[in-house]
């Protein structure tokens, strides 16, 4: 592990970065992860609730058949979007 210092709007933080072999520093939240067996675990007519390095996700299947994830937060009601429903075309 390697160890930087942040400073965060005239505070200073401690952040800590995990290096790969090669010396170049990985980031965790820009990487792909598996979320869930899709056939077993998901059901495509209602938002899933998910949980991925300690953030709130939902997932659902859209209009056109793919699946979507995004911050299980509405922006609006200050509500998880993952207890709200599907419409017809697939919106959450």
């Amino acid at each position: 592990n390697t160890f930087s210092l942040v400073e965060v709007e005239g505070e200073k933080e401690t952040q800590t970065q995990d290096d790969d072999r090669w010396g170049a520093t990985f980031d965790w939240r820009r990487a792909w992860y598996p979320m869930a067996l899709v056939d077993e675990n998901l059901d495509p007519k209602r938002p899933n609730k998910l949980e991925l390095l300690g953030e709130d996700l939902v997932a659902w299947m859209d209009g056109t058949g793919q699946w979507r994830v995004f911050e299980d937060h509405c922006p609006h009601r200050s509500v998880p979007l993952s207890e709200g429903r599907l419409e017809a075309d697939g919106t959450l």
